[in-house]
């Protein structure tokens, strides 16, 4: 059913993405790999959000061993340290993630294992934020985004100059 869905979706020019929840049919990164292996087809990636693969105990080098070409995209925000039960972790996903750099998930060493040129999105449905306009809660996304953009190249540059 799922090859169907890509083969329609080639027809016009279209990717298909699997995102991964603890919660939902496909639990993990192996399970998403293994639908998409199935389906044998080249339109098929992995939307990578980092909350669930962060839930779900993934880690860099899973994702270092994960096909370049199987990632679609990456969704970016941070968590907080302790996993909700497992019946709250759709709650977490639309409305408790963290801005970038201000949880615990490992996002330097993630982004470091990732291929280059993949498109990433950011996702901060904020829970402090919930009673902002949109616009505060926009700008408060791009300042929290460049603070991270800006500590992250900071630490490449650091990492250059060692070496």
């Amino acid at each position: 059913m799922f090859s169907r869905l890509c083969e329609e979706a080639a027809r016009c020019g279209l990717h298909v993405g699997v995102e991964f929840m603890r919660y939902r049919d496909i639990p993990n990164l192996a399970a998403a790999l293994a639908l998409l292996e199935a389906a044998g087809k080249a339109n098929a990636g992995v939307i990578l959000d980092v909350l669930h693969f962060h839930r779900t105990g993934g880690t860099p080098q899973q994702l270092a061993a994960c096909p370049a070409a199987r990632i679609a995209y990456v969704q970016l925000c941070d968590a907080g340290p302790v996993a909700p039960p497992l019946e709250a972790l759709p709650a977490e996903a639309r409305g408790g993630r963290l801005h970038l750099g201000e949880g615990v998930i490992a996002l330097d060493d993630i982004l470091d294992v990732l291929p280059d040129g993949l498109q990433m999105v950011v996702e901060t449905p904020v829970a402090s934020e919930a009673a902002l306009t949109l616009r505060e809660k926009v700008a408060s996304a791009a300042e929290h985004t460049r603070r991270f953009a800006a500590r992250r190249a900071a630490r490449s540059s650091e990492k250059r100059q060692a070496c």
